[in-house]
């Protein structure tokens, strides 16, 4: 079986007109995809070439990461800025897709709930994840058993249970918690950074101090746009790691923080400055171009993790057929990294 096609060259209403694509990316409004955000603002900080590429790619916002999986597997999009351990068992049912780049590193934040000084007082509450097939959940697994604080499937006041609720929700969830029943959240940025600001709450720890750099996000596309559009594919890649090196020169400078990339990142994510500017400054997240050229053995880790001992994947992942790294090898060598 696979992936449906019946969208290939869609027509899509931009400015009035109908335009023909040839990559519909989809993806989320968070940090994690800011490589996809216009850098028009930066161009005075650092040089980002202007390239037509755009001309011939549809950017499509969604609000949940199954939707990206839906739309991905019905082809109505065909690339997307998508969760690691998602699109491993996306590839495990239907091996289609395959992964050109990492999207960032590092970069999501626990929040904890009301009352919530310590980890040990998270015991009998309930700790919320993006989506179980995330980074984020898998550090949170390997968090608490190193604590001793055992994943519970039942709500046990001696334990600690977990959800997985659509990441936008996040903010209404954890406003509504009346009952104090959770203890915490993990997830990506700006969504930590909003309940922050708009509740309070007070960020337990960055998930850079569970594993430095880790890898969450990444660009996967169909395999027919690899194999029907590989030089168009190689210039967005390009352009993804040019974007990069720009957003890693301005984000490593001196403080305070350039306001333009601020202004980027508020654009991008729809979410008030004050907001963006303590997301891009606490959570840790890096651009650096080197760190988004895929790593086997990080991934590797990951699936070895999330199908062995959390038993979240349906079967090991094939990494050498899933990840392609010539376009990012390629794109480093083009961008004279």
């Amino acid at each position: 079986m696979g992936l449906s096609n019946k969208a290939h060259r869609k027509k899509y209403k931009i400015m009035g007109l109908n335009v023909v694509v040839d990559i519909r990316i989809g993806h989320l409004n968070i940090l994690d995809h800011l490589l996809l955000a216009p850098l028009d603002g930066l161009q005075s900080i650092c040089d980002v070439p202007d390239v037509d590429i755009f001309d011939h790619i549809y950017l499509q916002p969604l609000n949940a990461w199954d939707q990206i999986m839906a739309g991905l597997e019905s082809g109505d999009i065909n690339a997307a800025f998508t969760s690691i351990p998602l699109a491993m068992a996306m590839f495990s049912r239907i091996p289609d897709i395959v992964l050109v780049m990492f999207a960032h590193r590092g970069g999501s934040r626990m929040v904890a709930g009301r009352g919530i000084r310590r980890i040990q007082e998270l015991k009998g509450k309930t700790v919320l994840v993006p989506h179980k097939l995330s980074i984020q959940n898998m550090l949170l697994h390997q968090f608490l058993n190193a604590n001793g604080l055992i994943c519970a499937k039942e709500h046990d006041k001696q334990q600690i249970s977990t959800e997985a609720v659509p990441l936008f929700l996040l903010p209404e969830i954890t406003s509504r918690d009346s009952a104090n029943d959770i203890g915490a959240f993990i997830c990506e940025d700006p969504i930590a950074a909003t309940v922050i600001h708009e509740n309070g709450a007070r960020s337990l720890l960055n998930t850079n101090d569970l594993w430095l750099n880790h890898p969450s996000s990444a660009f996967a596309v169909h395999r027919q746009v690899l194999n029907d559009k590989p030089a168009m594919l190689q210039d967005l890649v390009t352009l993804f790691f040019h974007r990069a090196t720009c957003l890693n020169t301005v984000l490593g400078s001196l403080p305070p923080l350039n306001p333009a990339i601020v202004q980027v990142a508020a654009d991008f994510t729809g979410q008030p400055e004050p907001v963006v500017l303590n997301a891009l400054t606490e959570s840790g997240i890096t651009f650096a171009p080197k760190l988004l050229i895929p790593d086997i053995d990080l991934m590797e880790i990951i699936a070895q993790y999330m199908c062995g001992t959390m038993k979240l994947l349906p079967a090991p992942v094939n990494l050498e057929a899933f990840i392609d790294i010539n376009f990012a090898r390629q794109a480093v060598a083009c961008c004279g990294i």
